[in-house]
C-alpha cells in the first residue's frame, strides 16, 4: 500500500478527491497544503480527520464539486462499472485535472490470488476483483474519457500498474 501511494501522489496536485480513500492513508505522501477529501463505500471511521462522504465513485459525485486531481489507488479494479466511474470523474476533474489510478498488473493479480489462499494477504480483496486491466486498456478507457496519458508505466518489480491522465 505504501509503494502504491507513493507512487500516485507524485502526481497530484491542487485540490484533490481520493476515490477508495479508507483511512487516508495517502495524506502521508502528499505536501501538507494539500486540499484533501477522500470518498469509500464503507461508514465513515470516528478517527477521520478529513472531509469524507460514504459514496461510491459509480455514483454521481457532482455534489463533490470540482477538483484538481482523483486518485483511485487500488480501487478500479473492484468496481462493477468502471467505465461508469471514469466518466463521473471526468465530470468532476477541472480543466487539465489529472485522474491517478493504481491497479495490479495481470501478474499482481496471480500472485495475490495464490497468496490469498495460502492466507499471506487478504483473500477478500482478491475475491472482489472484478477485472484485471492492462496499461493498454487503462489508456483506452482514459483517451474515450477525453484525458491525454501523462505516465503509463508498470511498478514493484511489474505487480502493479500505474496510469496518469490528464483531462483534455
Amino acid at each position: 500500500m505504501r509503494q502504491r501511494n507513493a507512487a500516485a501522489a507524485k502526481y497530484a496536485r491542487g485540490k484533490l478527491l481520493d476515490i477508495g480513500c479508507n483511512h487516508g492513508e495517502l495524506m502521508e505522501f502528499l505536501p501538507k497544503n494539500t486540499d484533501y477529501s477522500g470518498i469509500d463505500i464503507h461508514p465513515k471511521i470516528s478517527a477521520i480527520t478529513f472531509p469524507y462522504r460514504q459514496v461510491s465513485a459509480e455514483d454521481s459525485l457532482a455534489e463533490l464539486g470540482k477538483f484538481d486531481s482523483a486518485t483511485m489507488i487500488a480501487v478500479i479494479e473492484h468496481l462493477k462499472k468502471p467505465g461508469q466511474a471514469v466518466r463521473n470523474v471526468t465530470k468532476i476533474l477541472n480543466k487539465k485535472g489529472r485522474i491517478i489510478i493504481t491497479t495490479p498488473s495481470t501478474l499482481g493479480d496471480k500472485l495475490h490470488a495464490i497468496g490469498s489462499k495460502i492466507g499471506l494477504v487478504s483473500s477478500f480483496a482478491a475475491e472482489d476483483h472484478q477485472k484485471i486491466f492492462t496499461l493498454m486498456e487503462l489508456g483506452g478507457l482514459l483517451k474515450k474519457n477525453g484525458f491525454t496519458i501523462l505516465e503509463s508505466r508498470a511498478f514493484l518489480f511489474g505487480l502493479n500498474l500505474l496510469i496518469v491522465g490528464e483531462k483534455n
